[in-house]
């Protein structure tokens, strides 16, 4: 205060723009209120179990204004020793707080102490899956098939010769259930198009082509 009296400054200036400016907490209130009605219900939960176990107990008595990147660094690193994952997602949070803040004119353009903060690199993670989700996994097996058939044939007598020619694409989707050790139910479904053509020689030449399309399920029980 010594210092900005120095400076030429009236620090009755301060006091009242930090009694105007609202804390976090207070502010929480209000950004809950403007935007939990945008979010899903498991948004909803997510950012306030953040609010109440990370954000609120570490900033919730500061103004917005006195929030700086120092305090936010602190804070980050502490809580990324922990649960590097857990820490992101209140940096994420935090940070769209102090963005609205901005936005509804509750801090000055530009002051969001969270740009600069670098997020913890996110870890790939591996199991293997234990004896149940084995077992779930081989009681179905799905998938589907694509094929692309190509077909030619040829044909003569005394006045004429003909040429065929067809293709045939199809997509065939699969499934297997495994009722038992030694019973298995599976179908397919499944459809294709293509073209099929005709050419005719016989002193005048002669082009004809259709389209094809085919439909094909089956199902059935082995044992």
């Amino acid at each position: 205060m010594l210092a900005r009296i120095r400076a030429g400054g009236n620090p009755a200036d301060d006091i009242r723009k930090e009694k105007e400016t609202p804390t976090l907490r207070e502010f929480a209130d209000e950004y809950l209120r403007r935007c939990e009605p945008h979010w899903k219900p498991s948004g909803r939960r997510t950012v306030r179990i953040y609010l109440k176990a990370r954000i609120l107990p570490a900033f919730g008595r500061m103004p917005l204004d006195r929030i700086g990147p120092e305090d936010v660094a602190a804070w980050f690193d502490a809580a990324s020793r922990d649960k590097p994952g857990p820490a992101n997602r209140a940096l994420e949070i935090l940070r769209s707080m102090m963005f609205r803040a901005e936005e509804w004119g509750m801090c000055e353009r530009d002051t969001n102490p969270c740009i600069g903060i670098r997020k913890n690199p996110r870890r790939d993670i591996a199991r293997f899956l234990d004896a149940n989700e084995l077992a779930r996994l081989g009681r179905l097996l799905a998938g589907f098939a694509l094929t692309h058939s190509v077909g030619a044939g040829a044909a003569h007598d005394a006045e004429w010769r003909y040429a065929m020619g067809s293709t045939v694409t199809t997509v065939l989707p699969y499934a297997r259930l495994r009722l038992s050790d030694r019973l298995s139910a599976w179908g397919l479904a499944g459809t294709g198009t293509g073209s099929l053509t005709l050419d005719l020689d016989g002193g005048v030449s002669q082009h004809y082509r259709t389209d094809l399309s085919m439909t094909l399920a089956a199902t059935g029980v082995r044992g």
